[in-house]
């Protein structure tokens, strides 16, 4: 395992401490500490997330995004071209 691994696991080991607290009614929900560490367990991973969602973007978004944003009619931007009316004359 490497660096970033280990940071992924610390983080995914705090948020189970925060769950398994919480199911013990040690740490309220609504409390700061919970809260705190959801924050801490979650911040780690974070720039993975992001990553991630910038390759699937990048892979995906010229096939499936930017077609299906540039068929959108002109008029009324919710309704795709293929559901468009005819155009007025």
């Amino acid at each position: 395992m490497n660096l970033t691994d280990w940071i992924g696991a610390a983080g995914v080991s705090v948020l189970l401490v925060a769950y398994v607290l919480s199911l013990r009614n040690i740490l309220s929900k609504d409390g700061s500490a919970y809260a705190f560490l959801n924050f801490l367990g979650a911040a780690p991973r974070l720039p993975g997330i992001c990553y991630a969602a910038l390759l699937a973007l990048y892979c995906f978004g010229s096939r499936l995004g930017v077609g299906f944003f540039s068929r959108l009619d002109p008029e009324n931007p919710r309704k795709p071209l293929a559901y468009a009316s005819p155009p007025r004359h």
